[in-house]
Parts: structure tokens; sequence; C-alpha cells
């Protein structure tokens, strides 16, 4: 499901989320499960977890690590966009 980018998440400056207004973002989900020997199938649980919201950039928002025992968090606090300069 595609997002607009300049959605302010929590822990984001207002300012931080102006750059990102007019551009696409999608919420990305990625699940780790460990490999068994004498694996029968069926439901298991993941190892751990990592979600973000992708810009159409390429930078990543609001990072979330969940293990079994803890979660990290990470938000963007400070971007800056470099110019970009033609080729010869």
């Amino acid at each position: 499901k595609q997002k607009s980018g300049g959605v302010k998440l929590d822990g984001e400056s207002d300012e931080l989320v102006e750059k990102f207004s007019g551009s696409n973002a999608w919420p990305v989900s990625v699940s780790y499960f460990a490999q068994t020997k004498n694996d029968q199938g069926g439901e298991k649980l993941p190892v751990y977890q990592v979600s973000f919201l992708m810009q159409e950039s390429g930078i990543s928002r609001a990072l979330k690590l969940q293990y079994e025992d803890y979660s990290l968090k990470g938000d963007l606090k400070q971007i800056e966009f470099l110019k970009t300069e033609s080729c010869p």
C-alpha cells in the first residue's frame, strides 16, 4: 500500500516531514525464520522482524527491529540532501 512520503511519524520534526512532501513511500515488513534439520512444516514464529517506511528515494524511516526478548526503534532525526552535479 502506497503512502504519502510527507506523513509525520512519531519523533519527527515538521521540518523533516516537509523534506519528504510530494514523494511516495511504502511500508515494508520482513521476517526471518530459523531453519531446523527436522523441519516438519507448520506455523513458526520468526526469529526477528524488521519493518520500516521506504521512501521512493531509497531512504528508510521509522525502523523497527523486533526480537523475541526485546525490540529496537530507530527514528530519522536529520537529513541533508546533497546537490547532484551533471556528468561531463
